[in-house]
């Protein structure tokens, strides 16, 4: 694997964690051999019948009939032709990735001392080859006869480029992640489907000349999922930060309009944003916004504070 010595600066925000900081998802502790005897009890029908296993690796589907990536469990892609059923650990301290390619028999398994391999790209949004090790896993063992033709590299490079620059954005280097951005783009080509990591970055960076590829990310995203909280969020930022709050608040208005109300930081985030934006305008619409916040009680990142203060200077009517 060529990524490997980037780790090395992904590493630094490792941690010895505090005992006993083990849940139902955080309980397990192994090895990768014991990992490599689980992918192939996988294979067989012992350890989970032929049933089960099919509702695990079958993708659910979204309420306009689009597959999910996520199965019973399990997350479930596509990429290039080929199945990929996949999953990611992560804690502060440690990190794990297991992809396997069930018609291949190939099975992917690294566990790290860092939270950052999985951290670092967002895994918990859904897409395996926002990894930097996934792609080369593809393109190396398992596709390495096709590797070089024209749609198959090109794809490659793209993800690449993408993960690289997700890299630097997690070590605070925004500049040099701009120009793997710029070059994964470079073609005009877009990731199929379009994901939300990469929405994520494109929003993170904050480049015009990346502003068309952000906006038709964003847009096709909504339309494929418009529930999707997070992706509404990212092109609200996006509209926002490119000083267009006239499209940014249509789309925080659209997170505060889903119901049941969604308990995530982008629902805290756009009541927050809304409240800003009507505090001179419609005092009472901001009112309105951010008493939910307080209401909502969740204050891990101080929503709840910002908000009482908010609502101290806002006044009634």
């Amino acid at each position: 694997m060529r990524q490997l010595d980037l780790f090395e600066g992904l590493g630094k925000n490792s941690h010895v964690p505090a005992p006993g900081l083990f849940s139902a998802a955080t309980g397990i502790i192994s090895n990768v051999n014991d990992m490599a005897r689980y992918a192939v009890a996988l294979e067989g029908s012992e350890l989970v019948n032929e049933e089960s296993k099919t509702l695990m690796f079958t993708p659910t589907r979204s309420l306009k009939g689009e597959d999910l990536p996520y199965g019973l469990g399990w997350f479930v892609e596509n990429y290039l032709g080929q199945e990929i059923v996949w999953h990611y650990g992560q804690a502060d301290s440690y990190a794990s990735l297991f992809v396997r390619i069930p018609k291949a028999k190939l099975t992917l398994i690294v566990l790290a001392n860092s939270g950052a391999m999985s951290d670092a790209f967002r895994l918990l949004d859904g897409n395996a080859m926002r990894s930097l090790l996934a792609p080369d896993f593809l393109k190396d063992v398992v596709l390495r006869d096709r590797s070089t033709e024209p749609p198959v590299r090109n794809r490659f490079e793209m993800d690449e480029e993408i993960d690289q620059a997700l890299a630097r954005i997690y070590l605070g280097e925004p500049d040099q992640a701009l120009p793997y951005a710029r070059m994964a783009f470079a073609s005009g080509i877009l990731p199929s489907p379009p994901d939300l990591t990469t929405l994520y970055l494109l929003a993170r960076l904050r480049d015009r000349s990346l502003n068309q590829t952000t906006e038709a990310i964003g847009i096709e995203l909504i339309q494929r999922h418009p529930r999707l909280s997070p992706a509404l969020f990212y092109l609200a930022i996006y509209y926002q930060t490119h000083g267009e709050p006239e499209k940014a608040m249509p789309l925080f208005e659209r997170i505060a309009e889903i119901r049941p109300p969604l308990l995530h930081w982008t629902t805290s985030s756009a009541l927050l944003d809304l409240g800003r934006w009507y505090a001179d305008r419609n005092p009472s619409e901001a009112r309105k916004y951010l008493q939910r916040v307080v209401d909502s009680g969740d204050n891990s990142s101080g929503a709840v504070d910002e908000a009482k203060e908010m609502l101290r200077r806002v006044p009634k009517q």
